[in-house]
C-alpha cells in the first residue's frame, strides 16, 4: 500500500573501510545550506543562465554568482562562518551548476541547515559530520 516501504536486509555484507578528506580539513566555510540550494535552482531554471555559479571569498563573506549570457551576473552575499584561516580568493571558481545541485541535494534530503565548504582551485568539498560530496571546479 502507499503506507507501506519495501526494505531489503542483508547479513553477509562486508563492511568496507572508507576514508574521508574531511578529517584533515581544518579551514574551510560554513554556509546557509538552502541559501546556497535556491541560488543553483535559480542558475539551472534561469532561461539566459550559462550553467555556472561562481564562488569566492571577500573580505571574509562568501559570495555566489550566477553565470549568464548577459553582462551583468547576478551576485549575492551568502550567510556564513569561516573556520579556521580562510584567505580571500583572487579570482572566482566557477562550478558547474548541475553538479553543485547534486551535492547540494544529498544535504537537503538529510535536511541540513548548514553544510561546510571547502574549495580550492580543482575541487570543491562540501561536507557535514557524516558526510561528504565532491565537486569538480572548471575554471576557463
Amino acid at each position: 500500500g502507499q503506507k507501506f516501504k519495501f526494505a531489503t536486509i542483508s547479513t553477509e555484507i562486508e563492511s568496507s573501510d572508507v576514508s574521508y578528506e574531511v578529517n584533515s580539513i581544518s579551514n574551510y566555510i560554513t554556509v546557509d545550506c538552502d541559501e546556497l540550494y535556491r541560488l543553483a535552482i535559480f542558475s539551472a531554471e534561469y532561461q539566459e543562465s550559462k550553467q555556472l555559479i561562481g564562488i569566492s571569498v571577500k573580505n571574509g563573506e562568501f559570495r555566489v554568482s550566477v553565470k549568464n549570457v548577459r553582462s551583468a551576473n547576478h551576485s549575492s552575499k551568502i550567510n556564513s562562518s569561516i573556520i579556521g584561516n580562510v584567505a580571500d580568493t583572487e579570482k572566482e571558481a566557477e562550478i558547474p551548476t548541475h553538479g553543485l545541485l547534486k551535492a547540494l541535494k544529498l544535504f537537503q534530503d538529510k535536511r541540513c541547515r548548514e553544510v561546510n565548504i571547502y574549495f580550492n582551485n580543482d575541487i570543491l568539498i562540501i561536507f557535514d559530520n557524516e558526510t561528504q560530496a565532491k565537486v569538480f571546479i572548471s575554471n576557463r
